[in-house]
């Protein structure tokens, strides 16, 4: 699971630059090694379990007549986006702030390497995994819905 996470990760490792995902990594300055916890891991099965739980609520909790189309589906899918951006931006623009990322990081040659930016960029790519994760939940359980089970492929292209 662990390389799988980092893999998902890294197809937008452009948004959030690369000193920063040698940070997520665990890459120790010292050792010059990736001696310290993945934060790949911890940011994804977060990001994984609120998409499972956003999942969870639309399709069983939920499970309304009324809040059977496409639109509505897509505003849980960019509520979950949304929560898992901030959480993304606001965890490692605390261990930014708190200096938990090695300066070896942060700055070279005096130029900074790693700021709020790259902080943002990560966000948008947690954004963007789980958005991929509800998606893949929500064909997964659909199934077992009783009233939002056709939510989003039927609404989308309505017999005529």
């Amino acid at each position: 699971m662990e390389d799988i996470l980092r893999n998902i990760y890294d197809w937008f490792e452009s948004l959030y630059g690369s000193e920063m995902d040698y940070y997520l990594l665990g890459w120790d300055c010292s050792s010059n090694a990736y001696s310290n916890a993945t934060l790949f891991n911890v940011i994804g099965l977060v990001a994984l379990g609120l998409s499972a739980l956003a999942a969870v609520v639309y399709y069983f909790i939920i499970n309304s007549a009324r809040l059977v189309s496409w639109w509505q589906w897509l505003i849980v899918l960019l509520i979950n986006g949304a929560v898992n951006m901030v959480i993304g931006i606001s965890w490692l623009s605390a261990d930014l702030e708190s200096g938990k990322i090695p300066d070896c990081l942060v700055f070279k040659d005096g130029s900074p390497m790693i700021d709020s930016g790259n902080c943002f960029g990560f966000g948008l790519a947690n954004l963007i995994v789980s958005a991929m994760f509800f998606f893949v939940i929500s064909v997964i359980v659909k199934r077992f819905s009783s009233n939002c089970r056709n939510t989003p492929f039927v609404s989308l292209f309505p017999k005529k």
